[in-house]
């Protein structure tokens, strides 16, 4: 058997890792939201944005655009089942003698529930693209005791382990018996010591400042 081209070899290998990133991609779970949540609660959503300095948001359109999409799938389905109604009674008409003239009738509310069915599906597709963009612009919301503002109103609410030696301490004040003597590591450092990045890999693939993660880093770079 005669051995592949480099070139070949590379293009094939290419066209798979393609083809499997496609299947990944469509694998992927859409996002979700709450619309009804996001309607019944706009002012407190709108209200959230605000602290936190989110500027396009507007639970408000979401809630309309969610009253529509709610109003076309009831529009879809009432469609829908005129359809159907009419389709049965054409199969029935064949066996008990339903007039030409009838027939005629019948057929012409069936091409028109088809028609509306298909206006209003296109109508819809665009309202749901519209909602979800709409409602992906809205922020989670701040859990009730964070403080509002920039990182000057931040306070200290507790203290895991020992901190490092530093030269400004907080304004709310730091406990010195949790000082510790160990070297500062950058998140760098600390990523790589506990395993979390692997830096070479990355780079090796797609350039520098490029990572791949790993372990509990793969884990929570998921979960965020």
């Amino acid at each position: 058997m005669a051995a592949l081209r480099p070139s070949i070899l590379h293009s094939r290998m290419r066209s798979s890792l393609l083809a499997h990133l496609a299947g990944q991609a469509r694998a992927l779970s859409l996002p979700s939201f709450d619309y009804k949540r996001i309607r019944d609660n706009a002012h407190q959503l709108l209200d959230n944005a605000i602290k936190r300095n989110v500027k396009d948001a507007q639970p408000h359109k979401v809630g309309r655009l969610y009253d529509k999409f709610c109003s076309l799938t009831t529009a879809i389905v009432q469609d829908r089942h005129a359809l159907n109604m009419a389709s049965a009674k054409l199969a029935k008409g064949k066996h008990n003698g339903l007039g030409a003239e009838e027939v005629a009738i019948v057929r012409a509310h069936a091409r028109a529930c088809k028609a509306a069915i298909q206006t209003t599906e296109a109508s819809l597709a665009g309202v749901q693209a519209a909602m979800e963009h709409e409602a992906s612009l809205i922020p989670n919301t701040s859990h009730p005791d964070a403080p509002v503002g920039d990182e000057s109103h931040a306070h200290t609410v507790r203290i895991h382990g020992l901190l490092h030696t530093i030269d400004r301490v907080p304004e709310d004040g730091i406990d010195i018996t949790r000082l510790s003597n160990l070297p500062f590591a950058d998140h760098l450092v600390l990523a790589e010591r506990l395993g979390l990045v692997d830096m070479a890999a990355g780079a090796s693939v797609a350039g520098s400042r490029f990572h791949y993660w790993r372990g509990a880093g793969a884990l929570l770079e998921l979960a965020l």
